[in-house]
């Protein structure tokens, strides 16, 4: 629809910008917005202060881990990304005894969801515990850390969810816990597991604790 209204501005350019796009959705979106003679220009989401690491543990051991990796508060700010609400309730409400954190998910109405919002910005809150309704229009330079306790959906979500740690260049960590049983409870696609998979399966000697594995 946006696309009817360019030539309206023509003859100024349009650029579109966005920050994760398969080919796929690049290609749509230069036939929507009618950009027949375009040129891309695609950047790496690859950061050197961001350090991703892969650790595998079973799902019952996974909110004992978080809280671990967290109660150093140099790690914090932090997001918690969970498969489901009711785990996004429950395991803020298990981080909550030892710091400030709090859930954000679809199910929980507007105005809470805004409330949570600016107390996390503010720093009145710690660690936001969240599904991937969190994230739209959020931009906190300083989280520290950003934890997936389960497969994402999508390699594209990925990026985007750790994508808002250490925007403001310093470092930080990008945790994402995994175990075989992931590949029948896990909510993505096959071929998202076998390429998360091939990713876990790749080690890269670090300084890290024994059951954590950097990646580049």
């Amino acid at each position: 629809m946006l696309g009817q209204y360019l030539p309206r501005f023509r003859p100024a350019p349009v650029i579109a910008l966005t920050a994760t796009a398969t080919p796929v959705v690049q290609n749509d979106i230069v036939e929507q917005l009618g950009l027949a003679q375009s040129s891309r220009f695609v950047h790496g989401f690859r950061r050197n202060n961001l350090a991703i690491e892969v650790v595998e543990i079973a799902p019952s051991q996974r909110a004992d881990l978080t809280s671990q990796l967290l109660q150093d508060a140099e790690r914090r700010p932090a997001i918690v990304y969970t498969p489901t609400r009711k785990q996004a309730e429950s395991l803020a409400a298990e981080l909550a005894a030892h710091f400030p954190a709090a859930a954000y998910h679809a199910g929980i109405d507007a105005g809470r969801r805004q409330q949570v919002q600016e107390q996390f910005q503010e720093g009145r809150i710690q660690v936001m515990v969240a599904t991937i309704a969190f994230g739209m229009g959020i931009d906190k330079a300083d989280v520290r850390t950003v934890i997936h306790t389960a497969l994402p959906g999508s390699l594209e979500a990925y990026y985007q969810e750790i994508g808002r740690a250490g925007r403001d260049g310093a470092p930080s960590r990008a945790i994402l816990m995994h175990s075989y049983a992931d590949r029948y409870t896990t909510n993505s696609s096959s071929s998202v597991i076998i390429r998360m998979w091939l990713c876990c399966s790749r080690s890269i000697p670090s300084s890290r604790p024994s059951h954590m594995t950097r990646r580049s």
